[in-house]
């Protein structure tokens, strides 16, 4: 299979004849994707906007589109509404240019539209493609409706374009002249990869490789493409970006969890850029930023370096450990437990200067410790959300920590992360109901890691100074039993509450087993874990004796542990 990449513009691409398969479906946008394709190509765009990978193949001088259709079909019909606006401003001979591009001769100089299609034929040709009234009556199927509410949707983003209030136009052209050409300008100016097959058959395979795996180009893709540009080796033997390309896969593909490499660009980026970059932007401020070999060759090897800390992120099992890092270590691993992303770009800056010795040990651990102790009463037990604000506020802590020149800089960094951090914890009451809802039992496996996390932070911050807890040989144990035992039997549900649960190793845990609450009881008193001393100053266990506990419990951690 021989597959050939390209970085074009929509301009470039509409130099070329396109047909949709038969095995394509139908064009299916509603109103959500396409405001999406507006807000994104015209309002908030600028030069080199990246819409994505198409994937095309050649057969008898046109383009079968296998991946892109929906994107293709609504660019052009974003250049119709612009061209019928050009034609109601009396601005014919734009217009006309547009049409150039829509309709033209082929090799046999014969008429044709850039785009045929199987199932909406001749709908989309005759009544949008051609510039003038329909030739033909038109009965509306599903598809047909769809492609007329789509287009009569752009005809009105581009008369409320028109109308709105702008800048001043140049002294020779109307507002609407203006504005038509800044819309036209910017939707050919679009960028976009073309992966280009030799044959119908290499489309099918790939066809059904997108549609079951989800594969496409993206970011990372286009990058590559633009450092290859600046990085030509000079040496056909030794081509250094294919080999730290490579490395930067292969450091993510060898991982136990599935790390996108798009992801990593987005957050490395974040980490040190001058301002916050949105992932449908992050090519064009990247290309923009890299623009000789000497800046080509610095990314390369930041990316080189960033991506083995970014693995260490976010898999913390990985890479190499010092036993006095075991607290950051934790921390991340916490993180991964919450299953939380927007701290990354704060987590590769503490790394990289801590890596660096720019960040001492201490202090990477206060940052590591103030997001562990956030995240988990924010996100892992209030289950709160943010609208972007956190993600903002990561990306400018971590620029702080990149930009920082000096101790005096480095510890101001540190202090407006905890501070920032500590403003935004939850209040206590949605953090007591949360905490109060965690369950861990046989039945009840969801929430195992976070509880077992919650034991070890428990364990840790109740055990005399000085004792370090192995929880590697901590388990857990139900003080009320899962196996009824001696007619003790509760409620499930109240077995599975963090107040009937102990952390204790694995011997002890051999002795409490399945014993009931007198005899469990009396060897606590003999043999105390972290936490047990609230349990044993009770003559029975039930119900209102866990929910005490539960409470207590939640109140700690909120007041002392997580504060």
């Amino acid at each position: 299979m021989k597959i050939t990449t390209l970085d074009k513009t929509a301009a470039d691409l509409l130099k070329e004849f396109f047909f949709i398969p038969p095995f394509q479906r139908p064009y299916d946008w509603e109103k959500e994707q396409v405001d999406q394709f507006w807000t994104d190509t015209v309002v908030d765009n600028g030069d080199d906007y990246f819409i994505g990978s198409v994937v095309l193949y050649k057969k008898a001088g046109a383009f079968g589109v296998v991946d892109g259709q929906q994107r293709i079909t609504t660019l052009l019909m974003m250049l119709c509404a612009v061209r019928d606006a050009f034609d109601s401003n009396k601005l014919t001979h734009l217009a006309e240019a547009i049409q150039a591009k829509l309709e033209r001769v082929d090799d046999d100089n014969e008429k044709r539209f850039v785009l045929r299609t199987e199932t909406s034929n001749p709908y989309l040709q005759d009544v949008i493609l051609r510039h003038g009234r329909p030739e033909l009556r038109h009965d509306l199927g599903p598809e047909e409706e769809r492609l007329e509410r789509t287009f009569q949707a752009l005809v009105s983003k581009v008369a409320d374009a028109i109308a709105a209030p702008s800048s001043r136009p140049p002294a020779n052209m109307s507002r609407a002249e203006a504005t038509l050409r800044r819309i036209r300008d910017r939707t050919l100016g679009l960028r976009l990869i073309t992966v280009e097959l030799d044959n119908e058959d290499d489309a099918f395979v790939i066809f059904e490789t997108l549609n079951t795996r989800g594969t496409d180009l993206q970011v990372s893709h286009l990058l590559k493409n633009h450092l290859s540009r600046l990085l030509k080796p000079k040496n056909k033997d030794l081509d250094a970006l294919k080999i730290i390309w490579t490395r930067v896969h292969e450091t993510f593909e060898a991982s136990q969890i599935d790390i996108e490499v798009d992801d990593f660009l987005h957050h490395y980026w974040l980490s040190h850029a001058p301002k916050y970059v949105a992932a449908k932007t992050l090519f064009r401020d990247m290309k923009r930023d890299i623009s000789t070999r000497e800046d080509a060759k610095a990314t390369l090897d930041a990316l080189s370096s960033d991506a083995v800390l970014y693995r260490m992120i976010v898999e913390p099992s990985f890479g190499k450990w010092r036993r006095e890092e075991d607290r950051m270590r934790e921390c991340l691993r916490a993180l991964s437990t919450f299953r939380v992303r927007q701290p990354y770009p704060v987590l590769l800056s503490t790394l990289r200067a801590y890596r660096s010795k720019a960040l001492s040990k201490k202090n990477a651990e206060a940052i590591l410790y103030a997001i562990e102790r956030f995240h988990f009463a924010f996100t892992a037990i209030s289950s709160k959300s943010s609208s972007g604000g956190l993600s903002l506020m990561y990306a400018a802590w971590a620029r702080d920590l990149f930009d920082a020149k000096s101790e005096s800089d480095m510890q101001k960094a540190i202090k407006t992360i905890v501070k920032g951090l500590a403003g935004k914890h939850p209040p206590q009451d949605d953090f007591v109901a949360g905490f109060k809802s965690l369950r861990y039992s046989n039945e009840q496996t969801k929430q195992k890691r976070l509880v077992q996390y919650v034991l070890r932070r428990f364990a840790d911050a109740l055990a005399p100074a000085g004792v370090a807890t192995n929880h590697e040989q901590m388990t857990i144990e139900h003080i009320a039993p899962q196996n009824a035992v001696a007619g003790s039997a509760l409620p499930a549900d109240d077995i599975a509450k963090v107040g009937n649960l102990l952390w204790c190793d694995e011997k002890l845990q051999e002795k409490l087993k399945n014993k009931s609450f007198g005899e469990k009881k009396a060897i606590l008193q003999k043999h105390p874990v972290p936490g047990s001393a609230d349990v044993v100053k009770n003559a029975t266990w039930g119900t209102k004796e866990i929910d005490a506990r539960t409470e207590a419990l939640a109140m700690l951690a909120f007041q002392k542990i997580w504060k």
